[in-house]
């Protein structure tokens, strides 16, 4: 974890990661959804670190692309939004379904201009079910489904099913 205060001058120049960020984004976003431009545009906001074996889709809003590492045939489905400043790491073969939401920072109680950041990481060949919140600082065990609608606020063990909110076991797979 580490911490960030909003009036910093580190914070307020890292802010320009997020511009780059969002501008590209809704460049991204008027494209047909069936664009050759698209991966063109993918790659020039995530600065060439996408594998070509793995895709994202359109709508799609990232604050900070450069916190975010995505591994080899890797699909995320429409409406994919994370706010990254913690970090964001996306083994292979994970499959991240509609409009899901990954956090990676959260406010101090007392002191909203003090952010705590928590890198999220999602193990290779997991699902994520559409609609699914990962808040800051969980990893998604290996071979585990995230259901639908579930908000995630603790680990996965690898090889389980979770859903729920908050997300508890509700399988293990053999």
């Amino acid at each position: 974890m580490f911490i960030y205060d909003l009036f910093s001058p580190d914070y307020i120049e890292s802010k320009k990661e997020i511009v780059r960020c969002k501008k590209l984004c809704h460049q991204i976003n008027k494209l047909s959804p069936y664009s050759k431009y698209i991966k063109r545009k993918l790659n020039v906001l995530m600065q060439n670190r996408l594998p070509q074996s793995s895709t994202i889709l359109p709508p799609l809003y990232i604050d900070r692309a450069n916190c975010i590492t995505i591994g080899n045939n890797v699909f995320i489905n429409y409406g994919f939004n994370c706010v990254a400043r913690g970090g964001i790491d996306i083994d292979d073969n994970v499959m991240i379904a509609p409009n899901v939401t990954i956090l990676t920072t959260n406010h101090d109680y007392k002191h909203r201009n003090i952010l705590y950041c928590k890198k999220v990481h999602i193990k290779t060949n997991s699902w994520i079910g559409s609609g699914s919140i990962l808040l800051p600082g969980v990893t998604i065990g290996a071979n585990s489904v995230v259901g639908a609608g579930s908000v995630v606020t603790k680990d996965v063990a690898d090889n389980c099913v979770v859903a729920g909110n908050p997300a508890t076991i509700i399988k293990t797979i053999k």
